[in-house]
């Protein structure tokens, strides 16, 4: 299965990060997601309509809020959050602490390549998510 990718900057003027999520194409992974932890819809996969993206970034929003919550009882923060359905699972996994990235998948799913896979790919969101320093240019005005 090939998934195609869109990117909410044709809509809202963001930074494109689609081109990530193209790593996700393996056996049973029925789409993607990029998300903003408070519920704002990055990118996703073709297999995703954009309604459903934002709905699903919706969704994680609070599943983040929950996750959360529950980890002040084991310490640390929220990494991954996993929902298994009788029709697949919805993965979860944070890619910055203002980010994260959703895969929808089918029963058959290897959920542990799936979730290394997102590893992975979430160590690289953060990596284009995250400004370098900025620096002053050499050849700028002078100021008095």
């Amino acid at each position: 299965m090939t998934m195609a990718i869109h990117s909410a900057r044709q809509y809202v003027g963001g930074n494109s990060l689609s081109w990530l999520l193209k790593d996700l194409d393996l056996a049973g992974v029925k789409g993607a997601v990029l998300s903003s932890t408070d519920g704002l819809v990055m990118s996703w996969s073709e297999s995703v309509s954009r309604e459903d993206a934002e709905k699903i970034s919706a969704a994680v929003s609070s599943q983040v809020s929950v996750g959360k919550a529950l980890a002040q009882y084991v310490g640390g923060g929220v990494r991954q959050l996993l929902v298994e359905c009788e029709g697949g699972f919805v993965l979860m996994s944070a890619a910055t602490t203002d980010s994260v990235l959703v895969v929808l998948t089918d029963p058959t799913a290897d959920i542990g390549a799936v979730t290394h896979r997102m590893n992975e790919l979430a160590a690289r969101v953060g990596r284009e998510l995250t400004a370098g320093p900025r620096r002053v240019a050499d050849d700028g005005p002078e100021r008095s």
